[in-house]
């Protein structure tokens, strides 16, 4: 059956979450919310080879914590200062 949809698959460690950084992270005040925006981040930029970054024409625009935030919008602005501060 062919919908014309691409599906991408991300690859975790079996011990991705014991792993010590989600430990370190979990550790922390909102650590959850952390290790949850660390994976919507990496679905983000699935289709970047890992940039969280956007292209218009030859301009390649970075994410900053407010495109971040509009795009998660789960997070509070501070929680998503934190985070990249903490990845």
């Amino acid at each position: 059956m062919a919908t014309g949809k691409k599906f991408y698959w991300i690859k975790l460690k079996k011990d991705f979450m014991t792993s010590d950084t989600v430990d370190f992270l979990m550790g922390q005040k909102n650590g959850a919310q952390y290790v949850v925006l660390y994976q919507m981040l990496c679905l983000m930029c699935i289709n970047t080879s890992g940039e969280l970054a956007r292209q218009i024409g030859e301009v390649i625009i970075p994410f900053d914590v407010d495109k971040i935030q509009r795009d998660c919008k789960y997070f509070s602005r501070d929680t998503v200062t934190i985070a990249l501060g903490l990845f």
